[in-house]
């Protein structure tokens, strides 16, 4: 072997070796951070439940994390509908669409009201809303 290609592959090895490194750190980052967010749910009582099975519409989440910002912090509103044909935010910070899991982010300057509308097949309408606090 020339010592060109020893040195090419000493290199070859280590970029390999510090990719392998990097996205596993991600990999464990994004693990903690859906640990944490599943911990904050159930904490605050935010649990899917087992059934969902039916054609009845449902909005089984709507929630806020964290529950309170300061001004200019970010946070995320989730939501959770089963049997939607469409569905509104007010105030409409946020493209959405009928999901059984789907979080957006968030970065509201004051304290808001939000209130989720889904739109059953059978023209039914249901609603939730909740108040995230923006404190100084």
């Amino acid at each position: 072997m020339t010592r060109i290609a020893r040195y090419m592959l000493v290199v070859t090895a280590l970029a390999v070796g510090y990719v392998a490194w990097v996205m596993l750190g991600r990999y464990m980052e994004n693990r903690r951070i859906e640990e944490r967010d599943r911990l904050q749910r159930e904490a605050a009582g935010h649990v899917l439940p087992s059934d969902l099975s039916g054609t009845k519409l449902k909005i089984l989440q709507f929630y806020a994390v964290p529950a309170q910002l300061r001004p200019r912090e970010k946070g995320k509103i989730c939501y959770s509908v089963v049997n939607a044909k469409s569905l509104r935010l007010d105030p409409p910070v946020e493209t959405i669409w009928p999901s059984l899991s789907r979080c957006f982010e968030i970065a509201p300057q004051a304290t808001t009201r939000y209130r989720l509308t889904a739109e059953g097949n059978d023209g039914s309408l249901v609603s939730e809303s909740f108040v995230l606090k923006v404190v100084p």
